[in-house]
Protein backbone atom coordinates (compact mmCIF):
# COMPACT_ATOMS: atom_id res chain seq x y z
CA UNK A 1 0.00 0.00 0.00
CA UNK A 2 2.69 2.44 0.91
CA UNK A 3 4.96 1.70 -2.74
CA UNK A 4 1.28 2.17 -4.20
CA UNK A 5 1.35 5.45 -2.25
CA UNK A 6 4.38 6.55 -3.12
CA UNK A 7 3.81 5.63 -6.89
CA UNK A 8 1.79 7.76 -7.17
CA UNK A 9 2.91 10.46 -5.57
CA UNK A 10 5.89 10.60 -7.85
CA UNK A 11 3.72 10.27 -10.85
CA UNK A 12 0.28 11.23 -10.43
CA UNK A 13 -0.66 10.05 -14.21
CA UNK A 14 -0.71 6.39 -12.78
CA UNK A 15 -3.94 5.53 -11.74
CA UNK A 16 -5.15 3.63 -8.62
CA UNK A 17 -4.74 -0.13 -8.11
CA UNK A 18 -8.63 -0.55 -7.82
CA UNK A 19 -8.55 0.94 -11.89
CA UNK A 20 -5.77 -0.54 -13.18
CA UNK A 21 -7.87 -3.79 -14.13
CA UNK A 22 -7.46 -3.47 -17.83
CA UNK A 23 -4.56 -5.92 -19.51
CA UNK A 24 -1.27 -7.87 -18.45
CA UNK A 25 1.78 -6.21 -17.91
CA UNK A 26 3.30 -3.17 -16.91
CA UNK A 27 1.37 -0.34 -17.35
CA UNK A 28 4.10 2.27 -17.66
CA UNK A 29 6.06 -0.19 -20.25
CA UNK A 30 3.74 -1.12 -22.03
CA UNK A 31 2.46 2.58 -22.67
CA UNK A 32 6.06 3.98 -23.87
CA UNK A 33 6.73 0.82 -25.86
CA UNK A 34 3.00 1.59 -27.88
CA UNK A 35 4.09 5.18 -28.21
CA UNK A 36 7.21 4.50 -29.44
CA UNK A 37 5.60 1.96 -32.30
CA UNK A 38 3.05 5.22 -32.69
CA UNK A 39 6.25 7.36 -33.43
CA UNK A 40 8.93 5.12 -35.13
CA UNK A 41 5.98 2.72 -37.35
CA UNK A 42 2.62 4.74 -38.10
CA UNK A 43 4.98 8.26 -38.35
CA UNK A 44 2.71 10.40 -35.33
CA UNK A 45 3.13 13.93 -34.78
CA UNK A 46 3.76 16.14 -32.11
CA UNK A 47 0.77 18.48 -33.98
CA UNK A 48 -1.46 15.56 -34.27
CA UNK A 49 -5.24 14.80 -33.30
CA UNK A 50 -5.31 11.84 -31.89
CA UNK A 51 -7.98 8.97 -31.26
CA UNK A 52 -7.63 6.58 -28.56
CA UNK A 53 -10.56 3.89 -28.98
CA UNK A 54 -10.73 2.10 -25.44
CA UNK A 55 -8.48 4.22 -23.55
CA UNK A 56 -9.09 2.62 -20.48
CA UNK A 57 -6.93 4.35 -17.19
CA UNK A 58 -4.21 6.51 -19.49
CA UNK A 59 -1.82 3.42 -20.07
CA UNK A 60 -1.00 5.15 -23.77
CA UNK A 61 -2.48 9.08 -22.88
CA UNK A 62 0.50 9.44 -19.92
CA UNK A 63 3.05 8.60 -22.62
CA UNK A 64 1.39 10.91 -25.18
CA UNK A 65 1.32 13.74 -22.55
CA UNK A 66 5.33 13.76 -23.32
CA UNK A 67 4.81 13.82 -27.00
CA UNK A 68 2.10 15.51 -28.41
CA UNK A 69 2.25 19.42 -28.13
CA UNK A 70 0.23 22.25 -27.08
CA UNK A 71 -1.04 22.01 -30.75
CA UNK A 72 -1.36 18.45 -30.84
CA UNK A 73 -5.12 16.90 -29.18
CA UNK A 74 -5.67 13.72 -27.74
CA UNK A 75 -9.48 12.41 -27.52
CA UNK A 76 -9.87 9.06 -25.34
CA UNK A 77 -12.96 6.68 -25.16
CA UNK A 78 -13.86 3.65 -23.05
CA UNK A 79 -16.73 1.87 -22.41
CA UNK A 80 -15.82 1.77 -18.35
CA UNK A 81 -16.97 5.12 -16.85
CA UNK A 82 -15.03 5.13 -13.29
CA UNK A 83 -11.82 4.81 -15.80
CA UNK A 84 -12.83 8.00 -17.73
CA UNK A 85 -13.99 9.78 -14.60
CA UNK A 86 -10.96 9.42 -13.02
CA UNK A 87 -9.02 10.29 -16.26
CA UNK A 88 -10.74 13.58 -16.80
CA UNK A 89 -10.47 14.41 -13.13
CA UNK A 90 -6.46 13.89 -13.39
CA UNK A 91 -5.49 15.38 -16.65
CA UNK A 92 -7.55 17.99 -17.39
CA UNK A 93 -5.79 19.85 -15.08
CA UNK A 94 -2.50 19.04 -16.30
CA UNK A 95 -3.18 18.31 -19.91
CA UNK A 96 -6.10 20.77 -21.13
CA UNK A 97 -5.36 19.16 -24.19
CA UNK A 98 -6.08 15.85 -23.13
CA UNK A 99 -10.05 15.09 -22.95
CA UNK A 100 -12.08 11.73 -21.95
CA UNK A 101 -15.63 10.15 -23.17
CA UNK A 102 -17.18 7.62 -21.52
CA UNK A 103 -19.52 5.69 -24.09
CA UNK A 104 -22.19 2.97 -22.62
CA UNK A 105 -21.13 0.15 -24.97
CA UNK A 106 -22.16 -2.95 -23.88
CA UNK A 107 -19.78 -5.82 -23.53
CA UNK A 108 -20.20 -9.49 -21.68
CA UNK A 109 -16.81 -8.27 -20.09
CA UNK A 110 -16.06 -5.17 -19.45
CA UNK A 111 -19.71 -3.19 -19.62
CA UNK A 112 -22.62 -5.88 -19.00
CA UNK A 113 -25.02 -3.30 -17.89
CA UNK A 114 -24.28 -1.15 -20.89
CA UNK A 115 -26.84 0.52 -23.09
CA UNK A 116 -25.80 0.74 -26.16
CA UNK A 117 -25.16 -2.07 -28.54
CA UNK A 118 -21.62 -1.69 -30.44
CA UNK A 119 -23.01 -2.20 -33.91
CA UNK A 120 -24.91 1.31 -33.26
CA UNK A 121 -22.52 3.02 -32.06
CA UNK A 122 -21.28 6.65 -32.99
CA UNK A 123 -18.25 8.44 -32.12
CA UNK A 124 -19.08 12.06 -30.92
CA UNK A 125 -16.70 13.66 -32.99
CA UNK A 126 -17.02 15.43 -36.55
CA UNK A 127 -15.75 13.34 -39.92
CA UNK A 128 -12.36 13.85 -40.65
CA UNK A 129 -11.36 15.26 -37.01
CA UNK A 130 -8.36 12.45 -36.65
CA UNK A 131 -4.84 12.20 -37.78
CA UNK A 132 -4.27 9.16 -36.24
CA UNK A 133 -6.67 6.58 -34.61
CA UNK A 134 -5.21 3.90 -32.48
CA UNK A 135 -7.34 0.73 -30.51
CA UNK A 136 -4.82 -1.53 -28.65
CA UNK A 137 -6.74 -4.69 -27.03
CA UNK A 138 -9.85 -3.79 -28.21
CA UNK A 139 -11.07 -5.99 -31.45
CA UNK A 140 -9.56 -8.66 -29.72
CA UNK A 141 -13.22 -8.71 -27.62
CA UNK A 142 -15.77 -7.18 -30.32
CA UNK A 143 -17.60 -9.35 -32.19
CA UNK A 144 -18.03 -9.04 -35.99
CA UNK A 145 -20.85 -6.76 -36.32
CA UNK A 146 -19.80 -4.50 -33.87
CA UNK A 147 -16.23 -4.57 -35.42
CA UNK A 148 -17.43 -3.55 -38.53
CA UNK A 149 -19.26 -0.69 -37.13
CA UNK A 150 -16.15 0.68 -35.25
CA UNK A 151 -14.51 0.05 -38.26
CA UNK A 152 -16.87 2.68 -40.41
CA UNK A 153 -16.73 5.08 -37.36
CA UNK A 154 -13.25 5.09 -37.46
CA UNK A 155 -13.22 5.70 -41.34
CA UNK A 156 -15.58 8.46 -40.58
CA UNK A 157 -13.68 10.30 -38.05
CA UNK A 158 -10.40 9.75 -39.93
CA UNK A 159 -8.84 12.64 -42.33
CA UNK A 160 -7.79 11.41 -46.02
CA UNK A 161 -4.28 10.03 -45.44
CA UNK A 162 -4.77 9.64 -41.54
CA UNK A 163 -3.82 6.12 -40.02
CA UNK A 164 -4.84 4.33 -37.84
CA UNK A 165 -3.24 1.62 -35.32
CA UNK A 166 -5.73 -1.65 -34.51
CA UNK A 167 -3.95 -5.02 -32.44
CA UNK A 168 -5.87 -8.15 -33.33
CA UNK A 169 -5.33 -11.96 -32.69
CA UNK A 170 -5.64 -12.88 -36.60
CA UNK A 171 -5.92 -16.35 -37.84
CA UNK A 172 -3.81 -16.90 -41.26
CA UNK A 173 -2.22 -20.30 -42.23
CA UNK A 174 0.72 -20.15 -39.15
CA UNK A 175 -2.02 -18.96 -36.44
CA UNK A 176 -4.31 -21.29 -37.15
CA UNK A 177 -2.49 -24.29 -37.71
CA UNK A 178 -1.27 -23.82 -34.04
CA UNK A 179 -4.76 -23.06 -33.37
CA UNK A 180 -6.21 -26.13 -34.39
CA UNK A 181 -3.14 -27.87 -32.61
CA UNK A 182 -3.98 -27.01 -29.23
CA UNK A 183 -0.37 -25.32 -29.17
CA UNK A 184 -1.39 -21.78 -27.57
CA UNK A 185 0.83 -21.67 -24.44
CA UNK A 186 2.32 -18.89 -24.45
CA UNK A 187 1.57 -17.55 -20.62
CA UNK A 188 -1.62 -19.05 -18.64
CA UNK A 189 -3.29 -16.25 -20.19
CA UNK A 190 -2.76 -16.80 -24.11
CA UNK A 191 -6.49 -17.70 -25.26
CA UNK A 192 -6.92 -20.96 -26.99
CA UNK A 193 -9.49 -19.90 -29.54
CA UNK A 194 -11.02 -23.04 -29.52
CA UNK A 195 -14.64 -22.29 -30.54
CA UNK A 196 -15.29 -21.46 -34.08
CA UNK A 197 -17.79 -18.68 -34.46
CA UNK A 198 -20.05 -16.60 -37.19
CA UNK A 199 -17.74 -14.91 -39.82
CA UNK A 200 -14.92 -17.57 -39.71
CA UNK A 201 -13.73 -16.15 -36.57
CA UNK A 202 -13.50 -18.26 -33.27
CA UNK A 203 -13.57 -17.52 -29.82
CA UNK A 204 -12.17 -18.63 -26.33
CA UNK A 205 -14.95 -19.17 -23.84
CA UNK A 206 -18.78 -19.84 -24.78
CA UNK A 207 -20.08 -18.05 -22.13
CA UNK A 208 -18.66 -14.44 -22.24
CA UNK A 209 -17.93 -14.50 -26.25
CA UNK A 210 -16.05 -11.41 -25.82
CA UNK A 211 -13.30 -12.21 -23.68
CA UNK A 212 -11.29 -13.41 -26.47
CA UNK A 213 -12.20 -13.40 -30.10
CA UNK A 214 -9.81 -13.92 -33.06
CA UNK A 215 -10.40 -13.57 -36.75
CA UNK A 216 -9.25 -14.70 -40.20
CA UNK A 217 -6.79 -12.42 -41.29
CA UNK A 218 -9.27 -12.56 -45.02
CA UNK A 219 -11.95 -10.95 -42.96
CA UNK A 220 -9.93 -8.26 -41.88
CA UNK A 221 -8.12 -7.59 -45.17
CA UNK A 222 -12.25 -7.30 -47.02
CA UNK A 223 -13.51 -5.07 -44.11
CA UNK A 224 -10.55 -2.30 -44.44
CA UNK A 225 -11.87 -2.15 -48.65
CA UNK A 226 -15.11 -2.08 -47.44
CA UNK A 227 -14.26 1.11 -45.04
CA UNK A 228 -11.68 2.65 -47.27
CA UNK A 229 -8.91 1.81 -45.36
CA UNK A 230 -5.45 0.58 -47.29
CA UNK A 231 -3.43 -1.81 -45.10
CA UNK A 232 0.21 -1.07 -45.08
CA UNK A 233 2.43 -4.12 -45.45
CA UNK A 234 3.61 -5.81 -44.36
CA UNK A 235 1.22 -6.62 -41.48
CA UNK A 236 3.00 -6.87 -38.24
CA UNK A 237 1.94 -10.70 -36.58
CA UNK A 238 3.08 -10.85 -33.16
CA UNK A 239 3.65 -13.78 -30.90
CA UNK A 240 0.79 -15.01 -29.06
CA UNK A 241 0.75 -17.73 -31.41
CA UNK A 242 4.10 -19.22 -30.89
CA UNK A 243 5.38 -17.41 -33.82
CA UNK A 244 9.32 -16.28 -33.58
CA UNK A 245 9.95 -13.81 -35.87
CA UNK A 246 7.05 -11.51 -34.00
CA UNK A 247 6.63 -7.87 -33.56
CA UNK A 248 4.60 -7.74 -30.50
CA UNK A 249 1.81 -10.20 -28.79
CA UNK A 250 -0.71 -9.41 -30.46
CA UNK A 251 -0.89 -8.98 -34.43
CA UNK A 252 -0.60 -5.19 -35.42
CA UNK A 253 -2.74 -3.66 -38.63
CA UNK A 254 -1.88 -0.26 -39.78
CA UNK A 255 -3.82 1.16 -42.10
CA UNK A 256 -4.05 5.57 -44.21
CA UNK A 257 -7.37 6.45 -44.89
CA UNK A 258 -8.03 6.59 -48.55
Amino acid sequence: MNEQKNNLAQDPLLPPSELHNIGDGSFVAIGETFVKYFVEVAKITPNDQVLDVGCGTGRMARALTRFLSPQGEYHGIDIVKNSIDWCNEVYSVRHPNFHFHHSDVFNSAYNPEGKVKGSALEFPFESKKFDFVFLTSVFTHMLPADLDRYLSEISRVLKPGGKCFITYFLLYPESLKSVEAGGIHFSQFTPKFAHPYENGCRVDNLTHLEAAIAYPESVIQELYIKHHLNIELPIRYGNWCGRKDAFDFQDVVIATKV
